[in-house]
């Protein structure tokens, strides 16, 4: 059996991250944070999979300061992060994004809608990973075949130069002969 996908969420309301416990521990491992801080010093423990975030948390750093200092860290750089939050402005939305969020959920959310996005996002990033590794084969392979081509080349140079020697040769000895 292959161990659970682990969602970090992070919200100030234990409210909250007892209704997205709900939803999402059947299926994953749940880490829950209520605030920024305890977030970060979590992702240097247990590398998570995706993270839920939250933007309005009073105590301390607000979502949006989180993901970038989340997205700064080599660990979580390439980790999915989906607001999740009550701010439904454009502009929150769009700032969300231009700190690396990949997605953006209203509250109050469903409980379809937060599986299905998640579902969504841990597949993109199991694709990427495949792409990324089958594209670092491909490089190898281009890299090897390179080689072998170069190789190949001075070989072929080695004996067009000897050809010509010999050639050369041959033409001294037959301008003896006549």
């Amino acid at each position: 059996m292959s161990e659970k996908e682990v969602i970090l969420a992070v919200d100030d309301s234990p409210q909250n991250l007892d209704l997205l416990k709900n939803i999402l521990v059947p299926e994953y491992t749940l880490l829950a944070a209520t605030h920024g801080e305890l977030a970060l010093q979590l992702i240097t423990k247990k590398k998570p999979d995706l993270i839920l975030l939250d933007i309005m948390m009073p105590n301390g750093i607000d979502g949006f300061e989180t993901c970038e200092r989340l997205k700064a860290l080599e660990n979580a750089v390439n980790t999915p992060v989906l607001f999740i939050t009550a701010k439904t402005e454009t502009e929150d939305m769009l700032k969300g994004f231009s700190l690396g969020a990949v997605d953006y959920i209203t509250k109050p959310f469903r409980q379809e809608e937060v599986l299905a996005r998640v579902q969504t996002h841990l597949k993109l990033k199991k694709a990427l990973q495949k792409i990324k590794k089958y594209s670092g084969y491909l490089e190898e392979v281009v890299e090897e075949r390179t080689i072998d081509l170069i190789k190949a080349n001075e070989q072929l140079k080695s004996e067009v130069r000897q050809t010509r020697k010999a050639e050369q040769k041959l033409k001294m000895y037959m301008g003896k002969l006549e």
